[in-house]
C-alpha cells in the first residue's frame, strides 16, 4: 500500500514490523517512516551520492528507534564494504543484513 495510515492500522492490528526503503518520501526527513510506525529503514547505499547523508541519515533513524537495515542486493564490493564499516561505526545490529550478512561481516 502507498497509503501511510493503513500500514499504520495494519500495524497497530498485527503488531507486525514494517520495513521501508529509501524511497520512502521526499529523502530529507524520516516522517514518513515516523507516520508510517515502521520500525526498519531499508538501505541500498548505491543510490546515495553524498556518504556524509547517509551516515546522518542512519543516526536520525536509530535516534528516532528506527533501525537502519542495508541491503547488499546488487552491490559492488565497494559498497558492501562500506555498508560493513557503517554498521560497525555506527553500531547498528549486525542481525538484520540481509541473506549475504557475510559480504558485510566477514573478517580478512
Amino acid at each position: 500500500t502507498y497509503e501511510l495510515s493503513r500500514l499504520a492500522e495494519f500495524y497497530d492490528v498485527t503488531g507486525i514490523d514494517i520495513a521501508l526503503d529509501e524511497s520512502f518520501g521526499d529523502g530529507d526527513s524520516l516522517d514518513t517512516l515516523v507516520q508510517a510506525k515502521s520500525r526498519y529503514l531499508i538501505i541500498k547505499a548505491s543510490r546515495f551520492n553524498n556518504v556524509f547523508y547517509l551516515i546522518n541519515l542512519c543516526k536520525e533513524a536509530l535516534a528516532l528507534g528506527i533501525s537502519p537495515i542495508f541491503s547488499p542486493c546488487f552491490e559492488s564490493r565497494f559498497y558492501a564494504s562500506l555498508m560493513a564499516k557503517l554498521i560497525g561505526t555506527l553500531k547498528i545490529s549486525k542481525e538484520h543484513h540481509g541473506i549475504y550478512e557475510a559480504i558485510f561481516l566477514e573478517t580478512p
